[in-house]
């Protein structure tokens, strides 16, 4: 497009980091997303929040740290897609004081978690063993107002199966249905 003089918009190149990224072209993005600089498209939140994404697939936290800069410096701001994607990384990981750190900062620049967050928090404790946390941590979210969903459920309901509490579980599908 841009060899023929056309310059898409940031949707369009959203679109393209988007599919780079399913479909595992994450070095690719990289190019996209140099080249929308060079021809002065100005990426907006998604854009970031997927590159936020293709950084966390290649796990060099301090490129993310400086891409979460680089963000920032140019006025975008975190949003909660941007936590969850990076508290979910840290979660699979088994980073969990890095994702509960940001879990914490969230609320201290006025991004309120929502259920992705709970629930991915709530799978990486059940995933460390730390099913009785995780179960802490549903009671908080129901607290804040969140309806779990069949993921929330599902998350602690696996999580007390690998310990064996099957009456656990079963408490919790039966309350989930």
């Amino acid at each position: 497009m841009i060899g023929m003089g056309l310059v898409p918009d940031v949707s369009a190149c959203n679109c393209l980091l988007n599919g780079l990224l399913k479909s595992g072209h994450v070095d690719l993005c990289w190019e996209v997303y140099n080249e929308m600089g060079r021809v002065e498209i100005t990426p907006n939140s998604y854009a970031f929040n997927i590159l936020t994404h293709v950084l966390c697939k290649d796990g060099d936290v301090g490129k993310v740290n400086e891409f979460l800069e680089k963000m920032e410096e140019e006025g975008f701001e975190p949003d909660v897609v941007t936590y969850n994607t990076l508290i979910k990384s840290y979660c699979r990981k088994g980073r969990l004081d890095n994702a509960f750190y940001l879990y914490k900062i969230m609320y201290r620049r006025f991004v309120p978690p929502d259920l992705v967050t709970y629930t991915v928090l709530m799978k990486g404790l059940c995933d460390q063993g730390k099913v009785k946390e995780a179960h802490q941590l549903f009671h908080r979210m129901i607290d804040r107002g969140f309806r779990p969903d069949t993921l929330a459920y599902n998350s602690l309901i696996c999580g007390y199966g690998k310990e064996g509490k099957m009456q656990e579980a079963k408490s919790l599908y039966r309350e989930m249905i």
